[in-house]
């Protein structure tokens, strides 16, 4: 996320309360800004399309693909992101630029299989058991292999701080979608739901073919080591487990609600609870902006405390690297209590202005019993991640680790027991995975501040330090 930083800091440095605001548009460009184009598209294509004249059954078989895709999308591919997220970084630490083009097409190439394993069986009960139309079943197919291949394609330019070129590939991909769609309805008298899920595979494919080129215009060189990736998986299998958990933590909650009585089946395939599910979607976005203030005092704030920090250690005396730490870990808390309390006057506000608009569209009921709960839930969840992420500035992985397993598990037992109880409190299994989970890395954080020399000095290498040797290439573990 350097790359963002050095950008934040140019437009924070003239500390002005526009380029504050400027500064706080980047970032949320940077963070949220593809995921909002694609929900500004959906609803652009919902009023465009005649959606509302469509029948229910064709709106639930719609929602119900747009639904899965999104999940299990990001569920087979986000669980690996941190591993490969580490050796690109080690890779340009190393000036070895040219290992990263051959770990870019390992990963298209794993998360395709897996991804196109998982979606051809599941499209096979699409078309032998819900009887659903092949040219749907085709389309929906490759609206998910496309996204697949989008999230597969962002971290490689994440770590290329490419940021800008991402917004625009996703604009550029998702104007076009908007213009198949229309065209396949008003032009061609395609029905609507075949037209937005062609339309957005188009979209997908196109967004995807962009990132393609831009990380192949980057990455030149090939060094044709297809396999050097496998062995960080072998060495940081810590970093996997963890992105799992947190991952399929996210969603562990409504799964256990697909299988309670606001359960609805479509084509015999698709189970959703779109009641909770849609309270899931509006809780989330509620909270969006967590990430958004934490990059922006990460990078601006923390980053410089943990570079001064380092430096101490390869060249200062005792009080400057006591100073430095003490600075670091001041710079940690300060920064969470800021989040915490910005983000509560968001929470809050967002939560209001939502209960008042929600009727408005006619969506209440249910989803307002549940909404509130959910909408803690996410609040402390996001806490919880980016601790996580500072856990992760120190090495220490078996406590990021912990932190997410404890969410997963908690979220889970504590969803099925929810289950039986008022509306009301639904997602309280939820709220208590991520506040099981977000005590446990503040507890995490205190203990490594306590014994920071013990993981530096004793458990950690302040040099660089070759770990091991496979497939003809060394591996470098560069800590602290």
């Amino acid at each position: 996320m350097a790359g963002i930083g050095f950008e934040l800091k140019k437009i924070f440095r003239k500390n002005s309360v526009i380029e504050k605001l400027r500064g706080s548009a980047y970032a949320a460009t940077i963070t949220v800004g593809p995921m909002i184009l694609i929900i500004v598209t959906l609803f652009l294509m919902y009023y465009f399309l005649g959606y509302s004249d469509i029948l229910f059954s064709s709106k639930e078989i719609l929602a119900s693909t747009i639904l899965y895709t999104f999940i299990f999308s990001l569920c087979t591919t986000a669980p690996g992101n941190a591993v490969i997220s580490r050796y690109i970084s080690d890779k340009i630490y190393e000036n070895r630029e040219e290992d990263i083009l051959p770990c870019y097409y390992t990963t298209l190439t794993g998360n395709v299989v897996i991804s196109g394993i998982i979606g051809i069986v599941f499209c096979l009960r699409e078309y032998f058991v819900g009887g659903v139309d092949p040219l749907y079943i085709f389309s929906s197919f490759s609206a998910y292999m496309g996204l697949v291949l989008v999230f597969a394609s962002m971290l490689f330019i994440t770590a290329i701080k490419e940021y800008k070129k991402i917004s625009g590939a996703f604009a550029i991909g998702l104007f076009i979608a908007l213009i198949v769609g229309v065209s396949m309805v008003k032009l061609f008298g395609i029905n609507t739901e075949y037209s937005i899920i062609t339309a957005f595979a188009v979209g997908f494919l196109i967004i995807a073919l962009g990132l393609f080129s831009v990380v192949r215009m980057y990455f030149k060189e090939n060094s044709r080591n297809y396999s050097g990736v496998f062995v960080y998986f072998k060495i940081h299998w810590r970093l996997l487990l963890t992105n799992s958990f947190y991952t399929f933590g996210l969603y562990v909650h409504n799964f256990v609600f697909w299988t309670t009585k606001h359960q609805i089946v479509v084509a015999k395939s698709f189970v959703s609870a779109p009641v909770y599910d849609m309270a899931t979607c509006i809780a989330m976005f509620i909270n969006i902006s967590t990430m958004v203030i934490f990059i922006v005092e990460v990078e601006t704030n923390f980053h410089d405390c943990y570079q001064a920090y380092c430096q101490s250690l390869m060249g200062g005396i005792g009080e400057e690297i006591k100073y430095a730490k003490k600075e670091m870990f001041r710079s940690i808390k300060n920064e969470l209590l800021f989040i915490i309390e910005i983000q509560i006057i968001f929470t809050i506000s967002i939560f209001f202005i939502t209960i008042l608009v929600l009727p408005m569209i006619s969506v209440g009921g249910l989803i307002t019993s549940i909404l509130p709960t959910l909408t803690v839930g996410y609040f402390v969840l996001f806490i919880m991640y980016g601790m996580i992420i500072f856990i992760y500035y120190f090495n220490v992985y078996n406590m990021a680790l912990m932190t997410s397993a404890i969410f997963f598990f908690v979220a889970f037992i504590g969803s099925v027991i929810c289950r039986s109880l008022p509306p009301s409190l639904y997602g309280l299994g939820f709220l208590l995975g991520a506040f099981s989970g977000l005590t446990y890395a503040y507890y995490s954080l205190q203990k490594i501040e306590k014994n920071l020399d013990y993981y530096v000095f004793c458990k950690g290498t302040i040099t660089t330090k070759v770990i091991e040797k496979e497939y003809g290439q060394k591996i470098y573990d560069n800590r602290i």
